[in-house]
């Protein structure tokens, strides 16, 4: 395994692939193994960078004095990126990973040649008390108690106690012990429960696209996520015209040939240069629709074969 060091503290960090730079932010449970279902087939084409920060993960686990914050964590980022010497990444951030991203390109945006990003720019009153009951439910009933909860929450509408969420509440279960303390859990969510980010919007000039599903508790069939994202491209754009794009997009798997399959083939094979900054000099954002789709880690026909 691969580490930086800041300060006595080690950074896990691996790579995968070669060509453009895509450093990939999942969140507080999954991590990195948010994308273990399209991790391969991403470094088919792209320098695919997975990182841990501080506090979780493979990274050290130290919590002294419940001293982190999401700039913490943002800079943890930037040391990896600095000891790599990373100048042209494009950011993917999702779910909790998506504030690390959006702030990270605020503030490093030299750095940064395009985002892709689920809209969790700042934490509204609906993911507050969401991540208030991930700390109740986790630290009184264990992984598999928020495992149930997160899956219910992140799936497409069509998969809700289904076989499939069955399957994936366990492997997100065997994900959290692997990645996070029970005791640090109530830390974690209230880092997650303060960020507000709004300001720093505007100050995001790479070409940026939100990726969100229509399907399910997170997509834009829910008004408040719309609502999110609406915000979210008139403080990048100001007010630009959003460009949307539909399809039934399923991002992890290599299923039989057909509809589906395409429009995955689409996102994978085409530069991402091709998918986020809009075709010309101009930088307008972006928002791409996919039915089905809030997590990468979450298609709505997931094949167990993949587990």
């Amino acid at each position: 395994m691969a580490f930086v060091t800041d300060k006595g503290v080690n950074l896990w960090y691996e790579i995968k692939g070669q060509g453009q730079p895509l450093v990939l932010s999942g969140g507080f449970g999954l991590l990195h193994n948010q994308w273990d279902f399209v991790t391969d087939l991403l470094a088919q084409h792209y320098q695919v960078i997975n990182w841990n920060y501080r506090g979780s993960g493979q990274s050290d686990r130290a919590w002294p004095g419940k001293s982190y914050n999401q700039d913490t964590w943002v800079d943890d980022l930037e040391i990896i990126l600095d000891a790599l010497d990373i100048k042209d990444a494009v950011l993917w951030g999702t779910s909790t990973g998506s504030p690390t991203s959006i702030r990270y390109t605020a503030r490093y945006q030299d750095r940064v040649k395009a985002l892709i990003t689920y809209p969790m720019f700042k934490a509204d009153p609906g993911f507050r008390k969401a991540f208030s009951y991930f700390s109740g439910v986790c630290e009184t009933f264990g992984y598999d108690a928020l495992a149930c909860l997160t899956t219910w929450i992140g799936c497409a509408a069509e998969n809700v106690f289904q076989p499939k969420q069955g399957e994936m509440a366990k492997w997100e279960a065997e994900c959290f012990e692997r990645n996070f303390a029970i005791e640090t859990i109530d830390e974690i969510m209230s880092i997650c429960s303060t960020n507000d980010f709004t300001s720093d919007l505007a100050k995001i000039t790479v070409p940026t696209l939100v990726l969100m599903g229509e399907s399910g508790v997170l997509g834009t069939n829910n008004p408040a996520n719309k609502a999110l994202a609406d915000e979210f491209l008139q403080h990048v754009s100001g007010g630009a015209a959003k460009n949307h794009t539909q399809g039934r997009w399923h991002l992890l798997h290599d299923r039989a040939a057909g509809e589906n399959r395409a429009g995955g083939d689409r996102l994978y094979i085409h530069p991402l240069n091709r998918l986020c900054p809009v075709p010309g000099n101009v930088k307008k954002p972006r928002v791409a629709r996919v039915p089905g789709l809030f997590n990468p880690y979450w298609p709505t026909d997931y094949p167990s074969t993949h587990r």
